[in-house]
């Protein structure tokens, strides 16, 4: 079986120094995006395709998959 998990390192270089917009973006505090990102609280597919369209990139990108 596979899943889908998030590429937290390129994901974290990619939003590097942009914090407060990601927070506006996300509508949270900068603080949950910090945890978020480095996988302390939850990140939505809905708020991972915003961060991937923010940054003009593909979704895909930020995901990759993992036998279990």
């Amino acid at each position: 079986m596979k899943l889908l998990q998030i590429n937290q390192p390129k994901l974290k270089q990619a939003i590097w120094g942009q914090r407060n917009n990601i927070a506006n973006l996300l509508g949270v505090h900068p603080v949950s995006v910090s945890r978020k990102i480095h996988g302390k609280q939850s990140l939505t597919l809905d708020e991972l395709n915003l961060l991937a369209q923010y940054l003009n990139q593909s979704t895909m990108n930020f995901i990759y998959e993992v036998e279990i």
